[in-house]
């Protein structure tokens, strides 16, 4: 099974999420070694250096799904967007069921500023997993960023109801509690 980490990008609306999948499985499919070492790089920080990995090994297996993701998140994280959206559609076309792939699309477009679209795609990513604390902290942050405080409190409580240690929901949640007038709930 695969474990997922969250990586952050930070602005000033709030936070844009990626998620990606840590740890592969104990028997790994050809190229798991090769796909870890991505793996790590990324979670360096070394976005050049993973995604040249991961074209590489799309070069050699275009359809490798993990690859492709690490790919979107490198070129996220590398500040490149728009660039990442392609590699995420790609993903989503091509895993209309893997959740994780529609999340981070929407992580994507939000980064471009293409607001409904980001909704549409984490709504599509909680259509398939709805009681996930990532992907309801994504549509949090995306109505932070639309001014729609209610539903993002609403949202980032219910995130951390399924998640009660993640700190920087927990900020965020207070915050809207706030502007909510709800001050008791917010000291929660």
């Amino acid at each position: 099974h695969h474990l997922e980490r969250r990586q952050r990008q930070h602005d000033f609306t709030g936070e844009i999420r990626a998620v990606t999948p840590t740890s592969f499985p104990q028997t790994a499919p050809p190229g798991a070694n090769e796909l870890s070492a991505l793996a790590r790089l990324f979670e360096q920080g070394r976005f050049s250096d993973a995604e040249q990995g991961a074209r590489s090994i799309l070069d050699r297996q275009p359809g490798n799904a993990q690859a492709r993701n690490i790919l979107g998140l490198s070129l996220l994280n590398g500040g490149r967007p728009a660039e990442a959206v392609a590699a995420f559609e790609v993903l989503s076309q091509h895993h209309p069921d893997e959740a994780l792939y529609w999340n981070n699309l929407g992580t994507a477009l939000r980064a471009t500023g293409r607001l409904e679209a980001a909704q549409d795609a984490y709504a599509r990513a909680l259509d398939l997993q709805p009681a996930n604390a990532d992907f309801l902290a994504s549509m949090g942050f995306l109505e932070i960023e639309r001014k729609r405080i209610v539903k993002a409190r609403d949202l980032l409580l219910a995130s951390l109801r399924l998640r009660p240690v993640d700190t920087e929901v927990r900020i965020y949640a207070a915050l809207m509690c706030m502007e909510c007038g709800e001050e008791e709930t917010a000291r929660e």
